[in-house]
């Protein structure tokens, strides 16, 4: 059990670059997995974690080059990205959200304010649990998915952008499920 730590310790520092971009929307340099078009949503598999969700027009999917994820609003002005954990999803209570606040202190930057950690939330059926944040000029949360891996999900929203863009990170947050 002592060696889990560590190990969320390195995978922590290993995804330091990925979820820090994530935070301050910045944008990955690799091209699309897949874009929206103007017509209805539609379903992106998420393959690394075995989950899958909804996009709404006009926001795209990128992946890097570790096969993480990010859907990012046509404006710039939001985005989520995802990153599957090399970790067992066994870990108890207590060690995940240790873990998730690992993750969430390495990514985030310094005027960001940490809220409450909620574990009783489900996403397509898969526990996750999720601490918001609000910072200066954007807002969002860290979310630990238990999926066919953790995945360790960024989620960051410009304040000025409005609410039709939380209406869409809210919609895309609710349409994730284990794909089939």
């Amino acid at each position: 059990m002592k060696k889990r730590p560590l190990s969320i310790a390195l995978v922590a520092v290993l995804l330091i670059g990925l979820s820090a971009q994530a935070a301050t929307l910045s944008a990955f340099s690799d091209s699309p997995a897949s874009s929206a078009g103007q017509g209805d949503a539609r379903v992106y598999v998420f393959a690394e974690a075995a989950i899958q969700f909804r996009v709404p027009a006009g926001w795209s999917v990128r992946l890097d080059s570790d096969g993480n994820a990010k859907v990012s609003a046509k404006t710039g002005d939001a985005q989520i990205a995802f990153v599957a954990l090399p970790i067992a999803t066994d870990l108890k209570p207590d060690e995940r959200e240790g873990l998730l606040d690992t993750l969430a202190e390495k990514a985030r930057s310094a005027d960001l304010k940490l809220g409450t950690y909620n574990d009783s939330v489900s996403l397509g059926g898969m526990k996750v649990g999720i601490r918001r944040y609000i910072g200066n000029e954007i807002q969002g949360s860290y979310a630990l998915l238990s999926a066919e891996k953790f995945v360790f999900i960024v989620v960051a929203v410009k304040k000025a952008a409005g609410d039709t863009l939380d209406d869409d990170v809210g919609a895309i947050m609710k349409s994730i499920k284990r794909s089939s």
